[in-house]
């Protein structure tokens, strides 16, 4: 049977143990980068929680693909697309459409849990990494039991566990992060549609996912700063908020992509660390840090009582 393992108490103990570590560790560093106004311990926690629960669905589709092998994802796909490479781009296109899905769900109920303290853009990544961290957490545990049961304590279980804690839990943590912080900055921004701001996320949902795959947030947050301000530029809230989740599957994809595909004889498994190392670092200083520093919108917002999540 899949996910049942003969490992004794002990072990487990210590496995479990191996996995919350790199999250506590994250954790510490997410903590850090919201020194200004800190975030409740007991959202952490519970976002954090969240995230364990959101792997719920994915592991009871591994389960449902396992007792009815008839309808099995893969295996219908691989009968469809004769090419490895289409085949294995439309299965990981599923893979971080479902994960990002279950992720952004929880972060959007976290929002709304926590929508007394949710008051600048630097929380929405904070929540959304907390979530990641859950979600990566709730895996290792299953990742590090399947990796001892086939090694051991050897130098290849601990080389899994490196790649997982260093590699994935920060993946998950900079994907959510990434919905995160278009949420947050679709719900605080000036130049977002004041129209649009009671329109629930399933409203008009085909036109706004239209709209959000042009990507026009995106290009608009690359620009320079005096040319943004140069800009009369306006958008629907919803638009960008499904624009958060476009990045986030994309981002997830190109992971799962370098991670699990093979191209030109060549795994490029190696390039993930500092590819996610490098990102991060790029995009908190391009734009997170520029964001958080400016919280005149917040101020305003906050003394007009407008703080409610309007994402439902």
């Amino acid at each position: 049977m899949p996910f049942m393992f003969d490992i004794s108490t002990t072990t487990i103990v210590i496995l479990v143990l191996l996995a919350c570590l790199p999250a506590l560790a994250w954790t510490f560093v997410y903590r850090q980068l919201d020194k200004r106004d800190p975030e409740p311990y007991k959202a952490i926690a519970f976002s954090t929680f969240l995230g364990l629960v959101a792997t719920l669905p994915v592991f009871a589709l591994q389960f449902f693909f396992t007792y009815f092998p008839d309808l099995n994802l893969v295996s219908l796909l691989q009968t469809t697309f004769n090419s490895t490479i289409s085949f294995s781009l439309v299965f990981l296109i599923f893979v971080a459409v479902i994960e990002e899905t279950v992720k952004a769900i929880a972060f959007i109920y976290a929002a709304q849990r926590f929508e007394h303290v949710f008051n600048q853009i630097v929380d929405g990544i904070i929540y959304a990494a907390a979530i990641g961290l859950g979600f990566a957490l709730a895996e290792n545990v299953y990742y590090f039991f399947r990796a001892y049961e086939s090694f051991g304590y050897s130098s290849n279980f601990f080389a899994i566990f490196t790649i997982r804690s260093l590699g994935t839990m920060l993946a998950h943590t900079f994907f959510t992060g990434v919905f995160g912080f278009y949420f947050a900055r679709a719900y605080f921004a000036p130049f977002v549609d004041e129209g649009s701001k009671q329109e629930r996320l399933w409203h008009n949902l085909g036109y706004n996912l239209s709209h959000a795959i042009r990507l026009h947030a995106t290009f608009f947050h690359l620009l320079p700063a005096e040319k943004r301000e140069s800009f009369n530029f306006s958008i629907k809230r919803n638009v960008m908020v499904l624009e958060g989740f476009i990045m986030a599957v994309f981002l997830h994809l190109v992971y799962n992509f370098l991670i699990k595909v093979e191209l030109f004889g060549q795994h490029f498994t190696f390039l993930i660390v500092p590819a996610l190392f490098i990102s991060a670092w790029y995009l908190w200083g391009r734009f997170f840090i520029p964001m958080y520093t400016r919280i005149v919108d917040f101020i305003r917002l906050r003394k007009s009582g407008e703080w409610r999540v309007r994402v439902h």
